[in-house]
């Protein structure tokens, strides 16, 4: 009977081993994939397309809008590339701005659009809400105005967009942008998620 009782609890305790084992287990690997998570969004975020492509395996896939890039090199010149032709969209709308003191409408809307999406939120909001008709642009403003924590204009601009488009919801306008490469994608739900838009 002693011996049977000790079998038990050796058991139960082996399982308890081991159950503790496959908990730090699980644990480990899930702070192995928060910081990884945390150094692609850095990377990104930041600029470093060599940081971005080293949180990829050697011959990772990166999918975007238009097709997939495959490996680390390839990937972080793919993303040098998309900063670079933005910087240059910058230039050129910051030119226009220039030579067209009153400008119109169109042209605010593209440098705030660039501006959101080179993580320049106060300079995004400083050229949309300069246009004269926002309507076009309320999303963007809702989108950057809740990644600075303005929750006043914020709201404002949600309850703008929704009042135009009730039954929006951010999954089925994504589907309509198939041109935009997925970390834009990704970066702009993010915001309209934080604004409070319905995801579906």
């Amino acid at each position: 009977m002693i011996r049977k009782r000790l079998t038990v609890q050796f058991a139960a305790a082996a399982l308890a081993c081991f159950a503790n084992l496959a908990w730090a287990g699980y644990g480990d690997d899930r702070a192995l994939i928060e910081d990884l998570q945390a150094r692609y969004l850095f990377a990104f975020d930041f600029g470093d397309p060599e940081g971005y492509a080293g949180t990829f395996a050697p011959d990772g896939i990166l999918d975007f809008g238009q097709g997939e890039v495959k490996g680390r090199e390839a990937i972080a010149k793919f993303i040098a590339d998309g900063r670079k032709r933005t910087e240059e969209a910058r230039a050129k709308i910051d030119a226009a701005l220039e030579l067209n003191p009153i400008a119109p409408d169109e042209y605010l809307w593209t440098a705030g659009g660039i501006a959101f999406f080179l993580y320049r939120y106060e300079e995004a909001l400083s050229y949309l809400l300069k246009m004269k008709d926002t309507s076009p642009a309320n999303k963007l403003i809702a989108a950057s105005a809740a990644m600075l924590g303005h929750a006043d204009v914020t709201q404002e601009f949600v309850r703008r967009h929704l009042e135009v488009y009730p039954d929006f919801r951010v999954d089925r306008w994504t589907a309509t942008i198939p041109m935009m490469g997925k970390q834009d994608v990704d970066h702009y739900v993010g915001a309209l998620r934080v604004a409070g838009f319905h995801l579906e």
